[in-house]
């Protein structure tokens, strides 16, 4: 091989080594497409919106279930009120009830309405104490004895929530007794010795109809014989 060959041999191979690659693919390097984007896009807004309508829907039935539950309580508690105070029916350390028009401790014994007379709070007064239900709320109205006549009555509000109130009067029979069909009549007031108080909690909506709550107890007033 002359020199001349040799040379541009060498020539060949520096310029094979030194010459530019092929660039690389950029097949991996290539971003998102818009329909993958858009794609993306509605997966996310679907996920969020059930995510969302279930946040709602566990809000509302936690405080529909509260609501339930508050007024559930406020009939026990107007219940548990209603029925110790009428159990002390005839309680009257100074025999004020024998000279009322009407000598007994039920006063008027209506089927949602009940007036009767005892000294509730035990401070030497006579009251008269009166059970109705006004609209959605179980009212007490007391008035006290001042030595001649009652004081004006003073409404006030023992629970809200209520729907039904009932009341259902008997006799002291034995060894069954007998039901006084209501309004019970003047002259048959002095017979009653034992009543049946119920009541009913409004329900939270229309909705939650099997959820009503209906309470009820016997009270027998241990002050009359």
């Amino acid at each position: 091989m002359t020199v001349g060959m040799a040379e541009r041999a060498r020539a060949a191979r520096r310029a094979g080594r030194s010459g530019a690659r092929p660039a690389p693919s950029r097949r991996g390097q290539a971003g998102l497409t818009l329909l993958e984007v858009l794609v993306a896009a509605a997966l996310f807004a679907l996920f969020l919106g059930a995510a969302l309508s279930f946040y709602l829907l566990h809000t509302r039935a936690a405080a529909r279930g509260q609501q339930k539950i508050e007024v559930q309580q406020n009939a026990r508690v107007a219940l548990a009120v209603a029925a110790r105070e009428i159990r002390m029916a005839g309680y009257d350390p100074d025999a004020v009830i024998a000279q009322q028009s009407t000598p007994a401790a039920i006063q008027d014994a209506g089927e949602h309405r009940l007036t009767f007379l005892a000294d509730i709070d035990d401070d030497g007064k006579l009251d008269r104490v009166t059970f109705r239900l006004d609209g959605a709320s179980l009212i007490r109205e007391t008035s006290s004895w001042n030595g001649g006549s009652f004081s004006s009555p003073v409404p006030s509000e023992i629970a809200g929530g209520i729907a039904m109130l009932s009341f259902d009067y008997f006799d002291g029979s034995v060894p069954e007794r007998e039901r006084i069909p209501a309004p019970v009549a003047r002259s048959r007031l002095g017979e009653i010795r034992s009543i049946r108080l119920d009541l009913a909690s409004s329900r939270p909506s229309a909705a939650d109809s099997e959820h009503t709550l209906i309470l009820g107890t016997d009270v027998t007033l241990r002050n009359l014989r």
